[in-house]
């Protein structure tokens, strides 16, 4: 059996404007790429948060009280 061929069609060649397009978004696009920056933004964040944790928050409270004997209390803290 003989089986008659077709030539195949001519080559129209790649669209070089998208191939460009498409390999300047390709870092936005790539999973392996998108899951690297989303973990060094989270170690990022454990590290600002341990660096925080380093110092202690300052505080000002003040409190009042009079009782009906007249007394007066006032603390600050």
């Amino acid at each position: 059996m003989i089986l008659p061929l077709v030539p195949a069609p001519p080559s129209t060649g790649y669209d070089t404007t998208a191939v460009r397009q498409a390999l300047a978004t390709l870092p936005a696009r790539r999973p392996d790429l998108l899951a690297l920056k989303a973990g060094y933004a989270a170690q990022d964040a454990n590290v600002r948060k341990a660096i925080l944790a380093q110092f202690p928050l300052n505080n000002l409270a003040a409190s009042y009280a009079k009782d009906p004997a007249g007394t007066t209390t006032q603390a600050w803290r």
